[in-house]
């Protein structure tokens, strides 16, 4: 229930980008895709308030958000017009996006962060050798306070 949100929002935006790949199975499924991943406005203010009220649910606010503005946008713009799924494909990734900094910032040692660290560090140095030194660095200095932190 905790992810739930954010594998939503996955797939909302999933089946919004085969618009672009594939347009005529995209409007031959649009109506189970719709029916299927489509939220309405109040089980996405469901979603939002309960990722507030439990705070082990917070990974999955900025998904939640997301459900809230396609749910909002849904009862604006009711057809799949390339604006709309521009919109949904949009919200949705920067969702996402936001969602992985949040999870990378609070679970630090959680292996889907230490590999968007070490992509980072590579990146960031542009040599595969010198980012590996960064990112060992980066860990050892994360294990380090944590470590203190604890007391332990």
């Amino acid at each position: 229930m905790v992810y739930f949100p954010i594998v939503l929002v996955l797939c909302q935006v999933l089946s919004n980008l085969l618009s672009f790949v594939w347009w005529d199975g995209y409007i031959a499924a649009a109506f189970y895709l719709n029916h299927f991943l489509g939220v309405n406005v109040l089980f996405a203010f469901f979603m939002l308030a309960f990722t507030y009220w439990f705070k082990f649910c917070a990974v999955s606010r900025f998904s939640a958000w997301a459900e809230v503005l396609f749910a909002i946008n849904f009862l604006i713009v009711q057809e799949d017009n390339l604006y709309n799924i521009m919109f949904q494909v949009i919200v949705g990734t920067l969702a996402l996006l936001l969602t992985l900094r949040y999870f990378v910032n609070r679970f630090p040692l959680c292996s889907i962060a230490l590999i968007w660290t070490f992509l980072i560090s590579v990146a960031k140095k542009q040599s595969c050798s010198k980012g590996l030194d960064l990112w060992e660095n980066r860990t050892y200095q994360t294990i380090k306070s944590q470590h203190y932190e604890r007391g332990t």
